[in-house]
């Protein structure tokens, strides 16, 4: 049993990890400061996120993954080439994204019921998909 909850948050560490550091190689590809600032948000969110789970992970004396797994084709368009696509299509992108993550977290939930720790990260989670959201405005 604890072997399967280190399993599934090694899962979400290795999404966390994604996504973090997707944010950081977008950081600078935009001038626009409402859209850098949203970006740094979420890359520390995402950060805090990754310290969190390592954090739990720890505490339940598992190994702690050291790789990102790619959001499927959002950490795939992510890889650097955003730049050229513009900031429209890049917070499409990273929406797309975030709502990936938050499913991720809801499955967690839903198979692993409510935990202090998971539901906090969903509520962090609700907020970086909300962020990038407001962007499309």
């Amino acid at each position: 049993m604890i072997d399967d909850t280190i399993d599934d948050l090694n899962k979400l560490l290795e999404f966390e990890i994604g996504a973090r550091d997707t944010y950081a190689q977008n950081l600078d590809t935009t001038g626009a400061v409402a859209f850098t600032k949203a970006l740094e948000e979420n890359r520390k969110s995402h950060s805090d996120r990754v310290a969190s789970l390592q954090d739990a992970i720890k505490k339940l004396e598992g190994k702690i993954v050291g790789s990102a797994k790619i959001w499927g084709t959002f950490g795939k368009a992510m890889g650097g080439v955003t730049a050229p696509m513009g900031d429209k299509a890049t917070i499409e992108i990273l929406a797309s994204g975030e709502s990936s993550l938050l499913s991720e977290y809801k499955s967690m939930i839903e198979k692993r019921g409510h935990s202090a720790i998971l539901n906090h990260l969903l509520e962090q989670q609700e907020e970086s998909l909300r962020l990038i959201e407001q962007l499309k405005n």
